[in-house]
């Protein structure tokens, strides 16, 4: 429940409009330099990052 209310939430919003605003190199890049954690995989596939 926490990225779905409150702080957790708002951090999710800003985290999402700013990886969405990386242009695809940029988010190669970052996807390369923190790969998903051992059990969040898929994380990155559930950002649009093309729209």
């Amino acid at each position: 429940m926490g990225w779905r209310m409150g702080v957790g939430e708002d951090y999710w919003h800003a985290f999402h409009s700013w990886v969405r605003s990386l242009d695809r190199q940029e988010y190669a890049s970052f996807v390369l330099a923190y790969p998903e954690p051992e059990g969040w995989s898929g994380f990155f596939d559930t950002i649009d990052v093309d729209s």
